[in-house]
């Protein structure tokens, strides 16, 4: 710890005294000095924390990485730090299957197993040398390839990270689902898929089903994930890694707890290690005061809703997401139902899309001016008595008491403080003169507004934010009278709602649309997800980044109504399924527009490091594909580089775990042709052209493979060959 400098203190007395008698200058001088002094002294404390990685400035870690020999890996994560930092201990560990996984997860930020191919391997057995499989290794009998069929749990793991069954050997080099089983060969299963957990929220009743839910709140079906709990040291099984919950694994695991007498198990229970709980009783109860216990539940195929076996309340299906209940258990009076539990959705910081339980960087409702005066009304929302404060259980009722103000505050900020679902009827919100109201949600909560409608209009210059929210039932009409809707961090579900099945409802059904006497505002989408847009040209302007405007109809999903152009357009990092027709596109990065596009204006604005069409009607572009790679094309390849470039997606459904993320397959051209966007802190700009293309371009999935394989050519023992196998 330095201490601050001060000469002046240190003259003798004397001086100081005659200092004193002529007006202070000698000490105005030495405060001069002093401050000099000090910047020196810090600078020579700083040099010492430099020789440690833990302290280092941030411009001294690349040559401690040089002194070390640590090959420089893209950035996709802050800092360069940590990486630095492991490089002497994973060499000390070289090539052992504990420190790949730990390296694998460190430089992709993903969940990995490591599995040597080798060991899966058949061998023919010598009477005089007898080797048997260890007794840990129930999938097999022994390393001669007899598989014991009879155990259910191995079957049901046949070519996943966890598969025991011993192979014959594969030559074929590596690929989807083949050339694995070698003498050479080193699986890296991964995992870029998070696992999102929420806690306390509503299950939807599935319509003609009177005792069947869908666990998720939106009413759509999708596969429960473990809850990512990744623990240093050791190797991780099939509970620490983020994927969706087998059927048997799940069984399995509540019928040991119930044979133990357990109220928990690995996967069940109400504590936020668990991945999965349901309770029944009362709405201001905890739900490990009312959590059902393990030994009360079972797992079964509820393809066709089947109830609970006797002496079971809840029957669960882990990959369809629903749950059934037992008569004897169904909620009476107020009681409620209430679960916790974790899905999958791809993102990560900076990436993160829609409505979701992660951080959310403070929006502009939380900053003021400096000297200002908050005079913002706020109000929390909640479905149980937080506690402290005023609170509402309803954001109808939240913007009633700002409204019935005195006049009302200019600035209303409303926050829903847990992830519950608020069935708030038809809102029709009707803002005064230059008033902003922000409707938002706490940080890793993601509430539901479950509306018949939804409709926001003022008496001039109003403006509305929606910030980290899931909104179903309704589009989003803007009426007259707004200078701005900001959608952030939100989710207007495409399609509205879903079905007894789990299916978008509405697939043509708009999620913004403008009123017939509206005059027309800037709409602002940012980490967000959205249906169908129907916006006029007139007076309208549509501003989106890192987000993705999804037509399930596969229609039109910009435009503006009856099939009119839409407004113009700014697209940043956006993903685009369906057609678009607006009047412009000012600017358009890195962005999929997977079907037709047409814009009146094309004298004017610029597409960039995008994919678009190569018939599409658009200004200049620049850097496009298929555009790029036609240039160079004889003519009777282009019908298959249009069908090779054409981007594809591990899916299209919304609520779906890989619901726009590109597929494995997807071509190099789409995964890295993007231009990128700044990283985070003061650096220069990323290089062009390595990132991927679309909403999910700040996920970086194409720099954390790189960075592996970068590894993997210093780590990996000599002589074997590296296979990546995305899991999800």
């Amino acid at each position: 710890m330095t201490h601050p400098i001060d000469l002046y203190e240190l003259m003798p007395a004397v001086h100081r005294r005659e200092d004193a008698g002529l007006a202070y200058p000698l000490e105005a001088l030495l405060d001069i000095i002093s401050t000099e002094a000090g910047h020196l002294q810090r600078d020579i404390a700083g040099l010492w924390d430099d020789f440690f990685i833990e302290t280092a400035s941030e411009w001294v870690i690349p040559y401690i990485a040089d002194l070390v020999g640590s090959t420089p890996l893209h950035r996709v994560t802050g800092s360069w730090r940590a990486d630095v930092a492991g490089t002497i201990s994973y060499r000390r560990r070289k090539g052992t299957l504990i420190m790949l996984e730990e390296l694998a997860a460190a430089v992709t930020g993903w969940g990995a197993r490591v599995v040597p191919f080798f060991e899966e391997l058949e061998w023919a057995q010598h009477l005089d040398h007898l080797r048997r499989t260890p007794a840990t290794m129930p999938g097999r009998l022994d390393r001669v390839g007899t598989v014991n069929i009879g155990n259910v749990d191995a079957m049901d793991r046949l070519g996943d990270p966890f598969d025991d069954v011993v192979r014959s050997v594969d030559i074929r080099p590596f690929g989807a689902g083949r050339g694995r089983h070698n003498i050479k060969k080193i699986g890296f299963f991964l995992w870029r898929l998070r696992s999102n957990p929420l806690t306390g929220v509503e299950p939807v009743p599935a319509a003609g089903h009177p005792h069947g839910y869908h666990l998720s709140p939106l009413g759509n079906s999708a596969p429960i994930f473990t809850n990512d709990r990744r623990q240093p040291g050791g190797r991780p099984t099939e509970i620490d890694l983020p994927g969706p919950i087998r059927r048997l694994a799940l069984l399995s695991d509540v019928e040991a707890a119930a044979a133990a007498g357990q109220a928990t198990s690995r996967y069940y229970g109400p504590d936020t290690e668990r991945s999965l709980v349901v309770a029944v009783g009362s709405p201001i109860g905890t739900l490990a005061d009312q959590a059902i216990p393990a030994s009360r539940v079972t797992v079964c195929n509820l393809s066709t809703w089947r109830l609970p076996p006797a002496g079971k309340d809840v029957a669960i299906d882990p990959l369809l997401g629903r749950m059934t209940l037992a008569p004897s258990a169904e909620p009476g009076g107020d009681e409620t139902v209430r679960i916790g539990y974790c899905y999958g959705f791809s993102g990560g910081p900076g990436a993160d899309l829609g409505g979701g339980p992660y951080d959310r960087e403070p929006s502009t409702a939380r900053r003021l001016p400096s000297g200002s005066v908050d005079r913002t009304f706020r109000r929390v929302v909640a479905s149980v008595d937080p506690g402290t404060g005023p609170w509402s259980s309803s954001v109808g009722g939240a913007i009633d008491d700002w409204l019935l103000v005195s006049p009302p505050p200019e600035r209303a900020v409303i926050e829903i403080i847990d992830s519950g679902t608020y069935h708030e009827g038809s809102l029709d919100i009707a803002l005064p003169r230059d008033a902003a109201l922000e409707i938002r949600s706490a940080d890793r909560q993601r509430p539901v507004l479950d509306v018949t409608g939804l409709t926001v209009h003022g008496a001039g210059g109003g403006t509305l934010r929606l910030d980290g929210l899931a909104v179903v039932g309704s589009p989003l009409r803007i009426g007259d009278g707004m200078a701005g809707v900001t959608i952030r961090h939100a989710t207007l579900v495409p399609g509205q709602s879903f079905d007894a099945e789990g299916v978008a409802e509405h697939p043509s059904a708009a999620s913004i649309v403008a009123t017939t006497d509206a005059s027309g505002c800037p709409v602002t989408l940012t980490n967000a997800i959205v249906g169908p847009i129907r916006l006029p040209a007139e007076g309208w302007s549509l501003i989106a980044s890192d987000s993705i405007i999804d037509s399930p109809a596969d229609e039109t999903a910009i435009g503006g109504a009856a099939g009119d152009h839409g407004p113009a357009c700014d697209l940043r990092w956006v993903t685009v399924l369906g057609d678009v027709r607006v009047r412009s596109i000012l600017y358009a990065s890195d962005v999929l527009f997977l079907d037709r596009v047409e814009v009146q204006r094309t004298q004017a604005g610029c597409i960039r490091f995008s994919y678009v069409r190569d018939t599409a009607t658009t200004p200049r572009r620049y850097r496009c594909q298929p555009d790029l790679a036609l240039a160079d094309a004889a003519p009777a390849q282009g019908a298959a580089i249009r069908s090779r470039l054409r981007p594809r997606f591990t899916s299209r459904q919304y609520g779906q775990p890989g619901y726009g993320q590109l597929a494995v397959d997807a071509a190099e051209e789409i995964k890295t042709g993007g231009a990128g966007s700044p990283p985070p802190g003061p650096e220069r700009r990323r290089p062009e052209g390595e990132a991927e293309m679309g909403a999910f371009s700040r996920a970086l999935e194409a720099q954390r493979t790189a960075n592996l394989q970068i590894r993997l050519d210093e780590y990996l023992p000599a002589g074997f060959e590296p296979g990546l196998i995305f899991v999800t």
